[in-house]
């Protein structure tokens, strides 16, 4: 893990994964439970579905400036993120499938931001379910992209 830790701070990308992974100094079960962990961290700080409890209440109890501070430009980074987070760890770490919970929590979040949203009378809930449900189409591009990529460098390595 140190040594991890100091190829991330000196390359800073997670590009160096091939070469500690030829190292075989790794084990796959505590990588796919770690990157497990790790989705769910951000799909909680993005507030999607199973994990979108805290939302409503937040949005409803800070200053308006404050909310679409917290709305917009916090979910920016942690998608720019997410989305090389699942770039590099869907070409290098195979044993590990973002697709099936992105997809699912997408789908909840669909439901959920629906149908409660139509039951709230107070606009910052209102507005905090909408961002929910609006949440599902950032999820499926980021699903898109771990179709598209592969395709794309599959057909790039046969034109060479």
């Amino acid at each position: 893990m140190v040594i991890t830790s100091l190829f991330y701070c000196l390359l800073q990308s997670f590009v160096a994964f091939p070469i500690l992974s030829s190292t075989g100094w790794y084990k796959d079960d505590y990588i796919n439970f770690s990157m497990l962990i790790f989705i769910i961290g951000f799909l909680f700080k993005v507030s999607a579905a199973p994990f979108h409890f805290w939302s409503p209440e937040v949005y409803d109890a800070i200053p308006t400036i404050v909310t679409t501070f917290v709305a917009i430009i916090a979910k920016i980074s942690i998608f720019i993120f997410l989305l090389e987070l699942v770039y590099y760890t869907n070409h290098y770490l195979l044993h590990f499938h973002w697709t099936y919970g992105l997809l699912v929590s997408s789908l909840l979040s669909l439901m959920v931001g629906t149908v409660l949203g139509l039951t709230q009378f107070r606009i910052k809930r209102l507005f905090a379910y909408s961002t929910i449900s609006h949440l599902v189409f950032i999820l499926l591009a980021l699903i898109k992209e771990i179709f598209f990529y592969p395709v794309q460098h599959i057909e790039q390595d046969q034109n060479t």
